[in-house]
């Protein structure tokens, strides 16, 4: 019996294997295996199983199977046809697609995480807004083909009682339902009010789970126990039977695009999921997008009206979006101006709590050479070494840290350490706020397994009083006693070279202002240095709409999403000049493939399709190799594509003789550093 073997690696061939006797009658398709390739061990998925051919010729021995790891199918027939797709267009490997679907855990294990459990939820009565959102959802006339609908909410409008709703009317007529979240912490909260309403119909997936854990809730919804998958971005690919129903909440945070390969976006593959079903169902097939900040790609097609276009203005609980104040403000006030503290005290007196958003991780940015005016960079990357508080100076690329002596390293001349991080934000509480107690919330902390919900935990018992954090704390959390939010750099992310830079600003601002007074009046304050900025602006005035219109009618000028379709090919070298000349190449076989030249007409056609680089990427250098990037651009989806597949064929081939040279294609990007 022979078998051929997938691998999550970048390969496009399967390799053939030998069954020896004791696995005949065990093995089965789409189930792991353990091999010999090329001399190493590795897990592999078995995707088709024959028998040994009565007449077989071979120029080598072929290897056995060494073990076998699963006793039953990991994925269903509509996974591997979606898993194809997903490989073609996201330019990865049919293994690599295939890997991105399964969980890694070898050995099943039921156990559940620890849920706050409350017993039976009593939710609050739909109001008009959120009632005639559900019917125009559930109407019989949405039946034909797959619905999308963004779901444009304030901040605590009650966006999450449609989703319940939904999801329980969806599950009552025996339909799947699936239900994204863009953060672990985020999906926990979720996940205390799913779990007694749903029980043993809910399987929770995402990759801080126990690998065991992980296999056996998806074990679960393979085999059709469980109908009802909540998790992060990879539990789009949940086997969910009779998949009808997909809700992405805050569908404009960049997490729901993977950023190694596949580079899958989850908005895509939730539609692609939907129309492959073959269901046709009760219910209509729907995608919900929902956001108090859309995208400005969702926002252009619900005007459009590609997409269904709900609109909810009023937060559910009647209480007033919060007051935001925007003081005048200068660096040399460190962290917190005089009017925030004095804020922060007047609402610390009431007995409520309070979020900052600092969203820079350390104590401060960068040290500055007072004498040769260089800052201390780090040796494998071209970004300056932030500062923590015990005593290093970190890169948050790579790594590397090295202890920080307080001269520099060129001129010996002596540091100053400038910026702040939120361990700088701590250290001034520790000084102007001793008696109270707080926590903070970023990547160095929140690494802890159950960190970041042990502290959102105690924030809801009201054990902390601040809260300090980076965007992370800015997502969706309903925390009731917050009344203040301060957010420290308003203005952090405005000079990043990316045409998104301005919405994501934007959309971080509404966010976080979003988890003030959401039950009790609450105040914001913004500290910036530019508070005529439009994103800025937009955020404090609440004129979201005008803010789109603008940033809508800059991306058509410049010709980008939603007016233009993007694919980012970035190479990576550490030979600077290897590196320049590759991309060049590569720009010249683009421009000749691209203009077609006719050697017989005398009029040459014009380039159809835009070719922006090669060009240094904005982070120049990571982790000792430098990088560059082009983009392909154009209106045309079809047109983008199909140029990038030729040149991903031309690159897998070899044609273009580029050695030495790692590159990444990435169809869609969603941010170009």
């Amino acid at each position: 019996m022979l078998v051929q073997v997938l691998f999550d690696l970048p390969m496009s061939q399967t390799w053939t294997y030998f069954v020896p006797e004791k696995f005949q009658k065990k093995i089965q398709p789409f189930t792991r295996v353990i091999v010999d390739l090329k001399g190493e061990r590795q897990v592999g998925l078995v995707v088709d199983i024959q028998p040994m051919p009565e007449t077989w010729e071979q120029s080598y021995e072929l290897k056995p199977i060494l073990r076998l790891i699963d006793q039953h199918r990991l994925l269903n027939d509509e996974q591997y046809r979606l898993a194809a797709r997903v490989a073609e267009y996201y330019f990865s490997s049919l293994g690599e697609a295939v890997f991105s679907m399964i969980p890694g855990g070898r050995q099943e294990k039921s156990f559940l995480p620890q849920i706050t459990q409350t017993g039976e939820i009593t939710l609050p009565p739909l109001n008009a807004e959120q009632q005639k959102i559900i019917d125009q959802v559930l109407s019989p006339g949405n039946r034909k083909g797959v619905q999308t609908h963004l779901i444009y909410g304030v901040t605590g409008s009650g966006k999450t009682r449609i989703y319940l709703e939904l999801t329980r009317e969806y599950l009552s007529h025996g339909l799947g339902v699936i239900f994204l979240l863009p953060e672990i912490a985020l999906s926990y909260q979720f996940l205390d009010q799913l779990k007694p309403m749903f029980g043993e119909q809910l399987a929770f997936l995402h990759s801080g789970l126990n690998r065991a854990y992980r296999l056996s809730e998806y074990r679960r919804v393979l085999d059709g126990k469980a109908r009802l998958v909540v998790g992060t971005r990879s539990a789009i690919f949940a086997p969910v039977h009779n998949l009808s129903l997909v809700i992405l909440d805050e569908e404009h945070d960049s997490s729901y695009k993977e950023h190694a390969s596949p580079r899958y976006n989850a908005k895509r593959i939730a539609y692609l999921r939907l129309e492959s079903s073959g269901f046709s169902g009760t219910l209509p097939a729907s995608l919900l997008l929902g956001s108090a900040t859309p995208s400005a790609e969702s926002y252009q097609y619900a005007k459009q009206h590609v997409f269904h276009f709900h609109r909810l203005r009023q937060r559910a609980t009647g209480i007033q979006a919060a007051e935001i104040h925007l003081p005048l403000y200068h660096k040399d006030m460190g962290p917190l101006s005089l009017f925030l503290k004095e804020k922060m005290e007047y609402h610390l007196y009431r007995g409520n709590q309070i979020i900052l958003l600092m969203n820079r991780r350390g104590h401060s940015n960068f040290a500055l050479c007072a004498s040769c005016e260089k800052t201390v960079t780090c040796p494998h990357c071209s970004v300056s070494l932030t500062y923590h508080r015990n005593g290093n100076l970190l890169c948050h690329l790579c790594g590397y840290q090295e202890p920080y002596s307080g001269y520099c390293n060129t001129c010996h001349g002596k540091l100053t350490l400038c910026g702040s991080g939120t361990q700088k934000v701590e250290e001034v509480l520790e000084r102007h706020f001793p008696d109270v107690p707080f926590a903070r919330l970023d990547q160095d902390v929140a690494r802890t397994k159950d960190y970041a919900r042990e502290i959102l935990e105690d924030m809801r018992r009201g054990k902390i009083k601040i809260l300090i954090g980076t965007q992370m704390i800015a997502k969706g959390f309903d925390l009731p006693g917050v009344t203040l939010v301060g957010i420290l750099n308003a203005d952090q992310g405005l000079s990043l070279p990316d045409f998104r830079a301005g919405e994501r600003v934007f959309q971080l601002l509404v966010q976080a202002a979003g988890r003030a007074g959401r039950h009790k009046k609450g105040e914001v304050v913004m500290q910036t240095m530019m508070p005529h900025h439009p994103a800025i602006r937009a955020a404090t005035t609440g004129d979201y709409d005008a803010f789109y219109a603008d940033e809508l009618l800059l991306r058509q000028q410049a010709g980008y999403p939603p007016f233009a379709r993007i694919f980012r090919l970035l190479l990576r070298s550490p030979n600077e000049q290897l590196l320049q000349a590759a991309a060049q190449r590569i720009a010249s076989w683009l421009h000749s493939e691209l203009m077609g030249q006719d050697l017989f007409s005398e009029q040459q056609p014009a380039c159809p399709i835009e070719i922006l680089g090669p060009v240094s990427a904005p982070l120049e250098k990571i982790k000792d190799e430098y990088r560059m990037h082009l983009l392909i651009k154009d209106p045309s989806a079809e047109l983008v594509h199909g140029t990038a597949s030729r040149l991903v064929r031309e690159l897998e081939s070899g044609r273009l003789k580029i050695t030495g040279i790692s590159w990444e294609a990435d169809m869609d990007p969603v941010d170009l550093l």
